[in-house]
């Protein structure tokens, strides 16, 4: 399954199962995958969880039914880290790059990436 199926599958997910306008909840230009709190849904989430320890990545895990190898499948962790571009640092997988395009297109401005 490549990146932009797994965004999309998560997207889906979040549109089913997630709160009312989670993409509005995002900053794209803070999204970070690789932190539990500024990935897709730790930014969803963070707000949400009562004790500071955990992350709103583990608590939209939690809401949303899934364990670690769903997130990977969901496309809201990575199963492995893979360069795009050497001359590129914005972006160091395709999966952010596939969730970045997924937040454009529900009107997430994103400026410093073709926003």
């Amino acid at each position: 399954m490549t990146s932009a199926e797994r965004v999309a599958k998560g997207a889906e997910l979040l549109d089913l199962a997630g709160p009312p306008n989670w993409a509005s909840r995002i900053d794209g230009e803070g999204l970070d995958l690789d932190d539990g709190w500024s990935c897709v849904l730790g930014q969803i989430y963070s707000d949400m969880s009562e004790d500071e320890t955990v992350s709103g990545f583990e608590l939209g895990c939690e809401k949303l039914g899934l364990g670690s190898l769903d997130s990977v499948s969901y496309g809201f962790s990575h199963d492995d880290y893979l360069r795009v571009s050497d001359t590129d640092d914005r972006f160091e997988d395709p999966l952010e790059e596939a969730w970045v395009s997924e937040l454009q297109r529900r009107g997430v401005e994103i400026y410093w990436f073709g926003g």
